[in-house]
C-alpha cells in the first residue's frame, strides 16, 4: 500500500474535501486499503431528488432507504451491507449541481461531514471527495497529504 492508500484508511482525517487527484486513482488506493470506493457522477443531478437517486444507485442502498435526508444520514451511517473497512465516494462532475442548487448542495455536504464525523468517532474512515473541472472549486478544503 503507497502513503496515499495510508491515508485513506485511516480515520484520523477522512472528511468531505475538493477532489484533488484522479479517480482512478483514488479507486486504486482505496481498493489497496481495503476500503469501498463509489464513483458517483453527479454531473446531470439537477436537485435534490437526482442527488439522492444517484447516490441510493451506486451505493446499493438497501429497499427501505426514504428518499430523503434523514434517510440518506440513517443509510450512510449503517452501510452493514458492504463489505470494506471504511468507505470513500468520489462525486464526480459535481459543478452543476454546485452552481444551479447551491443550498442543496450545501445541505448534502453538511450531512455528509456529520456522517464522516460520526464514523471517524467510530474508527472507520469515511471520505467523501468532490471533483469538478480543472479550475473549480466546491468551497471545500483540499484533500489531505
Amino acid at each position: 500500500m503507497d502513503d496515499f492508500g495510508v491515508l485513506l484508511a485511516g480515520p484520523g482525517k477522512a472528511g468531505v474535501y475538493h477532489l484533488n487527484r484522479e479517480p482512478r486513482e483514488v479507486a486504486r488506493a482505496a481498493q489497496s486499503a481495503g476500503l469501498d470506493c463509489f464513483r458517483i457522477d453527479i454531473g446531470r443531478v439537477h436537485d435534490k431528488d437526482d442527488f439522492l437517486e444517484q447516490i441510493s444507485k451506486a451505493m446499493r442502498f438497501p429497499d427501505w432507504f426514504g428518499r430523503n435526508w434523514d434517510a440518506l444520514a440513517d443509510c450512510l451511517r449503517d452501510l452493514s451491507w458492504l463489505q470494506g473497512g471504511g468507505c470513500v465516494v468520489v462525486l464526480e462532475k459535481a459543478k452543476h449541481f454546485a452552481a444551479g442548487h447551491r443550498h442543496e448542495f450545501d445541505e448534502a455536504m453538511d450531512l455528509l461531514k456529520e456522517v464522516s464525523e460520526y464514523w471517524r468517532a467510530e474508527q472507520r474512515p469515511f471520505w467523501v471527495l468532490v471533483g469538478g473541472p480543472e479550475g473549480w472549486s466546491p468551497g471545500l478544503p483540499p484533500m489531505p497529504s
